[in-house]
């Protein structure tokens, strides 16, 4: 009798230890897919840090000159709680230097869109802020890249999703 008991003790602590792992498990899935935590690790893997106003993507660098970098974040800055957008001016060599920041004309912001004037042809690097910590490019952005590309074949599009974390589509 009390080798039965101990059985089922021992069966009920496995079946309890499984429950709570099945049980953490859902929980973590939930705040991987439900909290946008996986957009925002992808976010993180994919966008690059300013550092001493510089931003090496591997591929090419954003050099930022003549304050552009403290002009961008004051925009940045007015309002995040919705989405803004700049264009960028200065030359390429290899690389993109940054020497004049523009705002076009904007129509509508919205936590998660900015409508606005197109960017003049001769824009370097469009760029537009996304949600804190989002920097992935949209559907939406992509398109824009394609349409920039025709008519300036080294335009970027840029995205700003923190004040020192940037991702760059060429």
């Amino acid at each position: 009798m009390e080798e039965e008991e101990y059985e089922d003790s021992k069966l009920k602590k496995v079946l309890v230890g499984i429950g709570a792992i099945f049980l953490i498990l859902l929980v973590l899935s939930f705040m991987f897919t439900g909290f946008g935590v996986g957009e925002i690790l992808a976010s993180m893997i994919e966008s690059d840090e300013v550092e001493g106003n510089v931003i090496d993507t591997g591929e090419f660098k954003v050099i930022f000159e003549n304050n552009s970098y403290e002009d961008v974040l004051e925009v940045y800055n007015e309002d995040l709680s919705v989405e803004t957008k700049m264009c960028l001016f200065g030359y390429f060599d290899g690389d993109y230097y940054v020497t004049e920041v523009l705002r076009p004309v904007i129509y509508s912001q919205e936590f998660s869109q900015v409508v606005s004037e197109a960017c003049p042809d001769e824009t370097l690097i469009a760029l537009h802020s996304h949600p804190y910590k989002q920097c992935l490019a949209s559907e939406q952005d992509l398109s824009n890249l394609e349409i920039s590309k025709g008519v300036n074949p080294n335009a970027l599009i840029g995205i700003i999703c923190e004040e020192d974390r940037f991702s760059f589509y060429s």
